[in-house]
């Protein structure tokens, strides 16, 4: 699958390609649960540095013990840099340099909002277990 000025279509992956048919996406939804997705952000993170961080004994930490211990805190994340947080947090218990954490789906109109309702959201109850967003 590949995008073109705004428009998805499959080709093969050949020379001289262009989307014959594009795939409408002008009614497609999607269901976003952040949590979901922020667990899996942090297991990722988790698992990456598990699998390919230079020492095999993680500079002498409990890195199962970690997960656990961090994981807990994803459920009070109200916004994605709460996430990134985490994840910098996890990775420096493991004192190495050049380990860092950052991105995320934070633009300009994300942080607009997030700094409107980020106050709000720390005295009410804001379900965010299913947002609907059109993809265009």
């Amino acid at each position: 699958m590949v995008e073109v000025k705004n428009k998805y279509g499959i080709i093969k992956p050949e020379a001289s390609q262009k989307i014959e048919e594009p795939i409408p996406t002008s009614d497609m939804t999607m269901n976003w649960v952040p949590k979901v997705e922020w667990k899996q952000i942090f297991t990722d993170t988790w698992r990456r540095h598990r699998y390919f961080f230079y020492d095999p004994n993680m500079q002498g930490v409990d890195w199962d013990e970690l997960r656990i211990r961090y994981s807990r805190l994803v459920e009070d994340a109200r916004i994605r840099s709460d996430i990134n947080n985490l994840q910098a947090s996890l990775v420096s218990e493991l004192s190495a340099g050049h380990t860092y954490s950052s991105g995320g789906d934070m633009n300009k109109e994300y942080w607009v909002l997030a700094l409107r309702i980020y106050p709000l959201l720390q005295f009410t109850l804001f379900n965010t277990s299913c947002l609907k967003f059109n993809i265009s």
